[in-house]
């Protein structure tokens, strides 16, 4: 099993959730309809485009399991987002992004994981 991991030492305590976008820069849909599968981006689907991050006590550090659908792909990338709502929304505070082809995946526990290098811009 494959995961994703962001340190974002200052977003400790928020609900963060992961995007997905295969190499053709198309979002991973994880709920809803079309769930499991990958689109076109579509500004009135970004609350299903989220897939959720547990923060590891309070650390500050995110871990995903890498969907699927995403996982089987040859390279992805993933951007990461500190919620101000319930839903993950356009104005969501970009915390972070990664690229499986750009960053090494560090194998350990059966998996592979794929370190998220923390940035902190607005997509406002």
């Amino acid at each position: 099993m494959a995961t994703d991991i962001i340190k974002s030492r200052r977003n400790t305590g928020q609900t963060v959730k992961f995007v997905y976008f295969s190499e053709d820069a198309q979002p991973y849909i994880a709920t809803g309809s079309g769930a499991g599968t990958f689109e076109n981006w579509t500004d009135a689907h970004i609350a299903q485009y989220g897939v959720s991050a547990t923060e590891q006590g309070t650390s500050g550090q995110f871990v995903a399991t890498t969907p699927t659908a995403v996982a089987a792909l040859s390279g992805y990338y993933v951007e990461a987002y500190a919620l101000a709502g319930a839903s993950l929304a356009l104005t969501d505070w970009f915390i972070g992004n990664g690229d499986t082809n750009a960053i090494a995946n560090v194998s350990g526990g059966g998996g592979s994981s794929t370190v998220i290098t923390e940035q902190a811009v607005s997509i406002t």
